[in-house]
Formats: structure tokens, C-alpha cells, sequence
């Protein structure tokens, strides 16, 4: 019965009357709040384009700034540590061409033979 009367109070009337005791209650303070929020809103929305710079401007080197080379790549010197396994790739095989009976083939000379 509770949630039929919460319900039917979410009209424009409720709205208002709640609008009217916010401004007998805080109204003195509610410039001051407005100028806090706006505050907020304008700082929050720049951080976001922060952000976006940043990630706009994430692969581009920094304005003035030398390129810095990749790091070089040493491969390892001498034998590999006693009890450790060097490394052998898989031998490679070569596929073998799939067997296709044809009309010449010696297995199709009485016919296709079905299962």
C-alpha cells in the first residue's frame, strides 16, 4: 500500500512542494552551492581533456626531445648453463598431397565402392 502512495506522489506537485522547502531551507545558501557545483563541473571537464591529450599524444615523441632508440637485443655468449636445455626447434615435415581415388586409380576400376 506503502509503494502505491510513494508511487502516485512522484507528480510535478511533489516536485514542486520539494523545490519550495529547499529554497525556505537553504536558500541563503544555495548561490554559493551553485558557484561550488559550476566549480566542480569545470574542473572535472579538465582532467577529461587532460586525459584525452594524453592519450591523443601517447605515441608522439615530447616536443624537443631527442628519440630515444630501442634497446638492443644481445644474444646469449658460449654454452648454455650446466643442467639447462638449449633450445631445437620441431623438425619440419612436409605435408603429404592427399590420396584421390580417380577413374584411372587401380581401386576405382570395378566402380566406387559405397560403405
Amino acid at each position: 500500500m506503502l509503494n502505491l502512495v510513494l508511487l502516485a506522489m512522484t507528480t510535478p506537485t511533489l516536485i514542486a512542494i520539494v523545490v519550495i522547502v529547499g529554497f525556505l531551507l537553504f536558500g541563503r545558501r544555495l548561490p554559493e552551492m551553485g558557484r561550488s557545483l559550476g566549480k566542480a563541473i569545470v574542473e572535472f571537464k579538465k582532467g577529461l581533456s587532460g586525459i584525452e591529450d594524453d592519450l591523443h599524444n601517447a605515441g608522439q615523441p615530447l616536443a624537443g626531445a631527442a628519440p630515444v632508440p630501442p634497446p638492443a637485443i644481445e644474444p646469449p655468449r658460449g654454452q648454455p648453463a650446466q643442467g639447462a636445455y638449449a633450445y631445437s626447434p620441431p623438425p619440419v615435415v612436409e605435408p603429404r598431397p592427399a590420396s584421390v581415388s580417380t577413374p584411372t586409380s587401380p581401386e576405382f576400376k570395378d566402380g566406387p565402392h559405397v560403405g
